[in-house]
């Protein structure tokens, strides 16, 4: 909880609790209110996102942020997609192509997006 105003000033925070505490959450929710101060994202101005990236060491935690991230940011009508290693990065290409306020991604599979760009990844 403490960490949440914080985030909403956008300052810097490092988080240290136990699993199920709201880690996520606490940073989700500041994310999302900075979001939807941002002009929406249209199909004319899709080439401009995302608004936020969050970089994750693994795939697994990847994921799990993105599910939780998918529950907060419904509501509002953000988008979230993941991007990381062992899924198809054609599948993942297509996904961000379809535009997205955020992006969750592994760094290994990050760069190889950035690397493939010319690609439409």
């Amino acid at each position: 909880m403490a960490a949440i105003p914080l985030g909403l000033e956008q300052r810097d925070v490092i988080g240290i609790s136990a699993t199920g505490s709201g880690k996520t959450a606490a940073f989700v929710l500041p994310m999302l209110a900075y979001i939807s101060r941002l002009p929406p994202m249209r199909e004319e101005n899709q080439t401009e996102g995302p608004y936020a990236l969050v970089m994750v060491p693994t795939r697994e935690l990847a994921h799990q942020i993105e599910e939780e991230t998918v529950k907060f940011s419904r509501y509002l009508g953000f988008k979230a997609v993941s991007i990381t290693g062992w899924e198809s990065i054609e599948k993942q290409a297509l996904k961000l192509s379809q535009g997205c306020e955020i992006v969750i991604a592994t760094p290994g599979r990050l760069l190889d997006c950035l690397e493939r760009r010319s690609q439409k990844c």
